[in-house]
């Protein structure tokens, strides 16, 4: 990547991601915000929109390994289907960070016949 734009709604997680990047050398390539993804996007002529997004969504807390499965709906305050669809207008190259647990069928729905990776 060229240039990254990290975005979180912790400052103290924005504060370690800067960190790390200043360990790896990259700090020079990546702009961090504080904010809520789900404001509109950080984005001007001289900030374009990101080529990928990555997405690591709040699960619930320790709760969600107590299920057999789990459901994209119960991430919030959207669910995992609207999140991606959501980012999929910034960019059509989306990782969302899941449980392992997630509902495959789910994840089936997510692809909607688009070409994707699953790694588990």
């Amino acid at each position: 990547c060229r240039r990254v734009v990290a975005c979180d709604i912790n400052r103290l997680h924005v504060e370690m991601a800067h960190h790390n990047a200043v360990v790896y050398q990259v700090d020079s390539r990546v702009e961090f915000f504080c904010a809520d993804f789900l404001t509109p996007p950080v984005h001007t002529d001289t900030h374009p929109l990101p080529d990928g997004i990555f997405l690591s969504p709040p699960w619930g807390g320790p709760g969600y390994t107590q299920k057999k499965t789990y459901d994209l709906n119960s991430l919030l305050p959207i669910s995992g289907f609207d999140l991606l669809a959501k980012a999929r207008r910034i960019s059509k190259n989306v990782a969302l960070y899941l449980p392992r647990n997630v509902d495959p069928s789910q994840l089936v729905e997510l692809a909607k016949g688009e070409t994707c990776e699953v790694e588990l």
